[in-house]
């Protein structure tokens, strides 16, 4: 069952409240992965995986080509928001890399995004917050696009926080004499 979307008593416009603590939160773990990521390999491709590097492009590739225009076009009321996109947008993101050699930048224009993607939010009205969004495939609420959207971006976090500690597993342990 995903974030928000099991039976409560809760009125909508507080459980959308959540989920803006939510994406703020997740301002809060790009910082520090920022403070971690420059003692990592964050380049390297083990096993065929991909890199620290494509698992955050991902995360900015879905933000920028998927939940940021169905947003805007949401708050300017078109009507027609997302037609165009696919309601399944994870699984096109699949390979998506980039040419971002400094993981820093990376994490500074996610951190920027986020803090948009707040502001955005806070300023939906009420009909927004209780708008069907049409997607090629059929329709979702706001409050379950914006639950899909946290939930994609803290699998992607999940997926560099193991990464990470598979790699600091690997390091030699440094024996004290």
């Amino acid at each position: 069952m995903a974030l928000h979307e099991k039976p409560t008593n809760k009125p909508k416009n507080m459980i959308f409240r959540d989920i803006i603590q939510d994406a703020a939160w997740l301002k809060e773990e790009l910082e520090s992965l920022k403070q971690m990521l420059p003692g990592i390999p964050y380049a390297e491709r083990p096993m065929g995986q991909e890199s620290v590097l494509d698992i955050l492009a991902r995360i900015g590739t879905a933000h920028d080509r998927f939940f940021l225009p169905t947003l805007v076009s949401l708050q300017r009321g078109e009507a027609n928001a997302a037609c165009d996109l696919s309601i399944d947008f994870e699984t096109r993101l699949s390979n998506v890399t980039t040419s971002e050699e400094d993981p820093l930048k990376l994490l500074d224009k996610l951190i920027r995004q986020r803090i948009d993607l707040v502001g955005l939010l806070e300023k939906l009205d009420a009909p927004a917050i209780h708008a069907d969004i049409s997607f090629k495939e059929g329709k979702m609420d706001v409050s379950t696009l914006i639950s899909r959207m946290v939930r994609f971006d803290r699998s992607q976090l999940k997926q560099i926080a193991e990464r990470m500690l598979a790699m600091d597993a690997k390091r030699p342990v440094p024996i004290d004499r």
